[in-house]
């Protein structure tokens, strides 16, 4: 199984002003292909829970992002995830962890027809990681979980590696380097 890395900026806000903290964030790589990399989400219409946090959108990140484009998927434990297409044609995911801390992925769209778009952090529980990912149309589960909207949650996960299956088959995302100290 093959994994690039990218990096991806976590947005803090605290009270003595803005820091910008740097997180190495995973895309997983598996084959054969899974989707034709289309996310039905950003197809619906646009409505009032669809605009991203005013956190982000006052940040320089905000320059890889259409939040235009940008559609919630849902909203798991206080914390929202959404798609937006990014500003170069791509594709990215956004979740609105507390009103303080927004990370946000972008890749391609070729990326999503073999795997997932993922951003993981410590798990508030203290064991293991929290996983958001963004799937392509057609992937039903990332683990023991169901695909929402396009994407997914798993809490606490520990695992190295997640599969992730629908319809035209399964791949697994590889989080080890999540979960290297």
């Amino acid at each position: 199984m093959k994994k690039s890395l990218v990096m991806v900026l976590l947005l803090a806000f605290g009270l003595s002003g803005t820091a910008a903290l740097v997180l190495e964030i995973g895309k997983g790589k598996a084959s054969p292909d899974l989707t034709d990399g289309a996310v039905g989400l950003l197809g619906r219409p646009a409505g009032q829970q669809d605009v991203l946090p005013a956190k982000l959108l006052s940040t320089p990140a905000a320059k890889f992002v259409d939040s235009g484009g940008a559609r919630l998927s849902q909203v798991d434990g206080g914390e929202a995830l959404f798609a937006a297409p990014s500003t170069d044609g791509g594709i990215c995911l956004v979740v609105a962890l507390d009103q303080d801390d927004t990370p946000m992925s972008c890749g391609t769209r070729d990326l999503l027809k073999q795997s997932a778009l993922y951003i993981s952090v410590p798990s508030g529980t203290g064991t293991g990681v929290d996983v958001y990912g963004l799937v392509g149309d057609g992937v039903s589960t990332a683990g023991a979980v169901n695909v929402f909207n396009n994407t997914f949650v798993i809490r606490g996960l520990t695992s190295p590696s997640v599969p992730i299956a629908g319809s035209a088959g399964e791949a697994t995302l590889d989080l080890s380097a999540s979960l290297t100290p």
